[in-house]
């Protein structure tokens, strides 16, 4: 059965996926709610907000300048989602780490990210978990052995 927050939920992955793609850090982080709160396993403590959400997109598109996105399978109902994405980029530029700046590797990576989310009031995602095998990207960058 599909309802209006269901259509609106997928109108809004849509919508993440294609500002995601056209690199544009705003408009993806304008799909998440003024008190947003991310879940990172990169970050101890999490994202709280736009401006974090688009400071923290945007480090990824100057680290991966190629990096592109597909949806491989997703699950919607009522305000929760579960996302699967399939993720791949070449480290072109710096990647900021809460250790420091990653000097680009020249080297592609793919990867698997997980989202689980909620949406708010307002139609927008209130909160969000994010899962990837962080240890599993900085073996693809011949950072960890």
């Amino acid at each position: 059965m599909t309802t209006a927050t269901t259509m609106n939920a997928t109108d809004l992955i849509a919508t993440q996926l294609a500002s995601f793609n056209r690199h544009d850090a705003a408009a993806f982080a304008a799909c998440y709610a003024a008190d947003a709160r991310v879940t990172d396993p990169q970050f101890d403590a999490p994202l709280e907000g736009g401006e974090a959400i688009a400071r923290d997109v945007a480090d990824w598109f100057n680290a991966f300048p190629d990096i592109a996105a597909r949806q491989v399978r997703t699950v919607v109902e009522g305000e929760a989602y579960a996302i699967e994405w399939a993720m791949e980029g070449t480290h072109g530029g710096s990647l900021v780490t809460p250790e420091g700046h990653v000097p680009a590797t020249g080297r592609p990576v793919r990867m698997t990210i997980v989202t689980i989310g909620r949406l708010g009031t307002d139609g927008r995602i209130a909160e969000e978990r994010r899962s990837y095998d962080l240890a599993g990207i900085l073996n693809q960058l011949g950072l960890m052995q």
